[in-house]
């Protein structure tokens, strides 16, 4: 029996590409070590009027000026980069 498809894609399936040695192991690890110091919270967020926490931590490192809303009620301002952060993003583009 064929399953009905009840919801068209709207969006193409996107190709991804899986690249297992991407970091080193010690590069992985030191990596996780920085991010578990980062500056994580918890915020509240509004639904159906009701103001509850959001269900996960959260942080946002970026440049200035790249703020970043959802739900209309969260907002989260970027801190600066770390200098372990900036290092990642430097190696994550070559």
């Amino acid at each position: 029996m064929q399953q009905l498809n009840l919801f068209q894609e709207s969006t193409p399936v996107l190709p991804i590409t899986y690249y297992p040695d991407f970091l080193s192991q010690e590069l992985a690890n030191s990596l996780y070590q920085h991010c578990l110091k980062l500056e994580w919270q918890q915020n509240q967020i509004r639904i159906a009027g009701k103001t509850m926490p959001v269900p996960r931590l959260e942080c946002l490192y970026g440049d200035k000026g790249c703020d970043y809303l959802y739900s209309n009620s969260v907002f989260l301002k970027p801190l600066w980069w770390t200098e372990a952060l900036s290092q990642y993003c430097s190696v994550k583009g070559k």
